[in-house]
C-alpha cells in the first residue's frame, strides 16, 4: 500500500497578513477577506478575486497544533519508500522558497509543494488524482477549508479500491 499524506498549507499550516481583494465590477467596490473568510465566502455576481498578496506569506504564523500534527506525520513518513508527504497551496509558485524556509528553520525536512496558484478545489483535487495514477493508493489530506474536503472526499466514487480520508482540521 502507498500512502499520500496532503496537506493544504493556506490556513491549516500556516496564518498570513495575506488577504484576498475582492472586486465588484457592478458596483466598483473592493473588499478584502482573510483566507478564513475566503475559505467560508459564496461570491456575489461580478465580484472577481485577486490574490496577488499570496505571491509571498506576509508575516507567516504557525498554527502550532496543526504544525505538530503535520510534524508528526512528516517525521513518520519521510524515508519511507511507501508513503510520501506533500503541501498543496493555493498560493502562487513564488511562496515555495517561503514555505522551504520555514520547514528549515523548524527543522523539518524538505518535502514536494505544489503552488497550485488556484482557490478552486479542483486543482487540489487533480494533483492529488495524479498521485493516485501514480499508484498510490490511500490518501489522508487535512485541510481548513470545508469546500476542499468535500471535493477530495467526491473522489472516492471516481476512484474505486483507493481509500480516501479527507480531514477538516479546524484551527482555533
Amino acid at each position: 500500500m502507498k500512502t499520500l499524506f496532503a496537506f493544504d498549507l493556506d490556513d491549516t499550516l500556516v496564518v498570513s497578513k495575506s488577504e484576498v481583494i475582492v472586486r465588484n465590477s457592478a458596483t466598483g467596490t473592493t473588499k478584502t477577506l482573510t483566507p478564513a473568510q475566503f475559505a467560508l465566502y459564496e461570491p456575489k455576481p461580478g465580484e472577481k478575486f485577486d490574490f496577488s498578496q499570496f505571491d509571498n506569506l506576509i508575516h507567516p504564523e504557525v498554527i502550532k497544533k496543526n504544525f505538530d500534527l503535520f510534524s508528526q506525520i512528516l517525521k513518520k513518513t519521510t524515508g519511507s519508500k511507501n508513503s510520501k508527504t506533500i503541501i498543496l497551496t493555493a498560493r502562487t509558485p513564488k511562496v515555495e522558497k517561503d514555505v522551504y524556509s520555514l520547514l528549515k528553520a523548524k527543522g523539518l525536512p524538505a518535502l514536494k509543494i505544489h503552488a497550485v496558484g488556484s482557490s478552486d478545489p479542483m486543482a487540489k483535487v487533480n494533483v492529488i488524482q495524479k498521485y493516485i495514477d501514480a499508484g498510490y493508493d490511500r490518501v489522508r489530506f487535512y485541510d481548513d477549508s470545508p469546500k476542499n474536503v468535500q471535493a477530495v472526499n467526491a473522489m472516492k466514487k471516481e476512484n474505486p479500491g483507493v481509500e480516501i480520508t479527507a480531514k477538516l482540521i479546524v484551527s482555533h
